[in-house]
């Protein structure tokens, strides 16, 4: 009987002790659940996606570099024998259009990364003021919902807008070069067919013409470039 009764105040004590510990723990996953927490996961989620992304980009876009070198090595190698005169101007021209769509790259990253981080701090600001309201019961929490979502909503409606805005106003610009990549894609297999003939003079032609056509690629990246570094 006294074992028993030992065994059941031990029994007792340990519930005492514990108690307050599950309680805390109770807090702390309640804690952990609260709307703020959860929106900051939210953040925070977001934020890790967009650098992943931009690694991704950053890695493909280093693959495909290696692949346009390849090609470049060999396409010089060709001017070289044919057209050697144009040779320093293509390889100059071949580095200032790879500097171009790198500065273009880059652009539209920070544009995007000041874009979310323009949009956050928004966001966060309009939160505290509608918690406040909430806390001062002058709106309900599915007002608060209500606002939160519409920001959110106008702010994807504002990104489309810019991309929208950007087709519009370089349409003429892009139409043009969807038709120059179109034609220097052309050139490039009837090089083949004029290298396969050993037709040279064919070859210096399509030579100069794939030259012109990077001048005017080059230019149409130099406006894009200036574009977008001017977007709001």
């Amino acid at each position: 009987m006294k074992k028993l009764f030992k065994g059941i105040i031990s029994t007792a004590l340990c519930l005492m002790v514990l108690t307050p510990t599950f309680a805390h723990a109770s807090d702390l996953n309640e804690e952990a659940s609260t709307p703020q927490v959860k929106w900051q996961q939210k953040v925070e989620e977001k934020k890790q996606n967009i650098q992943d992304r931009r690694e991704e980009k950053r890695a493909d876009r280093e693959e495909r570099k290696e692949v346009k070198e390849e090609r470049r090595a060999d396409f010089m190698e060709m001017v070289e024998t044919y057209a050697p005169e144009l040779a320093e101007q293509f390889d100059d021209k071949f580095t200032e259009h790879h500097t171009l769509q790198s500065s273009i790259f880059e652009a539209r990253l920070d544009k995007n990364q000041s874009s979310f981080n323009d949009a956050k701090e928004e966001l966060n600001a309009l939160k505290e003021e509608l918690q406040e309201q909430v806390k001062n019961e002058e709106i309900t929490k599915e007002e608060l919902k209500e606002t939160l979502k519409a920001f959110r909503d106008e702010n994807k409606a504002e990104r489309e807008a810019i991309k929208e805005g950007y087709k519009s106003d370089l349409a003429d610009e892009i139409e043009a070069q969807k038709t120059r990549h179109e034609e220097t894609k052309a050139l490039r297999e009837a090089l083949k067919t004029a290298v396969e003939n050993e037709d040279s003079e064919t070859i210096v032609s399509i030579i100069n013409q794939l030259y012109d056509n990077l001048l005017e690629h080059i230019e149409f990246d130099s406006t894009k470039l200036e574009y977008i570094e001017n977007m709001s």
